[in-house]
């Protein structure tokens, strides 16, 4: 409906009524100008379609069922949202021809946005699938100057310090079992400690930090391949 005493624009809602009888009622509640109906399609669950055509009017609300907009821009909304299931609709002042093309300018917009979403999917993940090939080319070739620091032998030499360490404070002969447990959990965590300590040493090299920034550089530089890509085809 619309008012030429509003200059929002137009009232979008929905009646179970005879929408001239509803646009009388609206126009005896104090209103200095008539209601007018522009349009009216007949549809199942009015209410709920009227909710998905508020929201789909959001960005051009001004209160409540009132909208910015102009009623083929209304109603362009409302077959956007409504699809093949309104019944029967009728223009009674609004001009068929506008909507339609307004219709068809948000579908085409709708389908564009869509693609760009689905091109950023795609781009993404490709992305991620060639920062995921260069960590793995590069994690190797770190690894392979990467000294092997076998577990076994730093536990082992861990559990032997301990051990004598609790022998010499301690009585050696009471409880030696138990003391050797003590002494093999201890060399356990101390070992650990002391690979990672150590192998924290070892990345700090020269060598491994050379590739650690090649590897960064080559990542960078994928970004911003994909982002340059990404940009040449949106403006196609």
């Amino acid at each position: 409906m619309s008012n030429i005493a509003f200059s929002v624009g137009v009232k979008v809602g929905f009646t179970l009524k005879d929408t001239s009888l509803r646009a009388q009622e609206l126009s005896h509640t104090g209103v200095p100008a008539a209601w007018v109906v522009e349009y009216e399609a007949y549809l199942p669950n009015p209410r709920e379609i009227e909710q998905q055509i508020h929201k789909k009017l959001l960005p051009q609300k001004y209160n409540k069922e009132f909208f910015e907009c102009t009623p083929e821009e209304a109603i362009a909304a409302i077959k956007e949202v409504s699809g093949s299931i309104i019944e029967t609709e009728n223009y009674l002042r609004a001009n068929r021809e506008d909507a339609i093309k307004i219709l068809d300018r948000n579908i085409l917009k709708n389908k564009k946005e869509q693609t760009k979403k689905d091109l950023q999917r795609q781009y993404s993940a490709l992305l991620e699938k060639n920062i995921e090939l260069i960590n793995e080319r590069y994690n190797s070739k770190i690894d392979s100057l990467l000294p092997n620091r076998n577990r076994l032998t730093y536990w082992f030499f861990c559990f032997v310090v301990t051990w004598v360490v609790i022998m010499i404070i301690t009585n050696a002969e009471k409880a030696f079992v138990g003391k050797s447990i003590i002494a093999g959990l201890i060399g356990g965590i101390a070992s650990v400690i002391l690979i990672e300590r150590q192998r924290k040493k070892d990345r700090q090299s020269t060598e491994v930090q050379s590739l650690q920034k090649k590897k960064e550089e080559e990542i960078d530089k994928e970004k911003e391949n994909t982002k340059s890509i990404e940009s040449k085809v949106y403006l196609n």
